[in-house]
């Protein structure tokens, strides 16, 4: 009996390396849909038997809404562009 030997070809995959660029990136991502979020899970509460209800009175007024909105968003704004300018900035300096 002859034994034949069989080649296969191999790809290699390697993982992603997670810099902290991408993780405060996907912090921030987090942060601020966590922040949009709270405008309408703060509403939400548990009664003392452990019931869930909403609150109406907890509700923001619309005007209220808007401003708390452009105030996360702009604050979002102003994060992205600190973490990347910092990094873009860091990068060209090391050349």
């Amino acid at each position: 009996m002859k034994l034949q030997p069989q080649t296969t070809e191999v790809t290699v995959v390697t993982k992603r390396n997670i810099t902290t660029r991408f993780a405060l990136n996907i912090y921030g991502i987090v942060l601020v849909l966590g922040l949009l979020l709270s405008i309408y899970t703060t509403t939400f509460s548990f009664e003392a038997s452990l019931g869930f209800y909403q609150s109406e009175e907890r509700l923001m007024e619309p005007k209220k809404m808007k401003e708390y909105i452009i105030f996360i968003v702009s604050t979002g704004i102003v994060y992205f562009l600190a973490v990347n300018l910092y990094f873009i900035r860091r990068n060209s300096i090391k050349g």
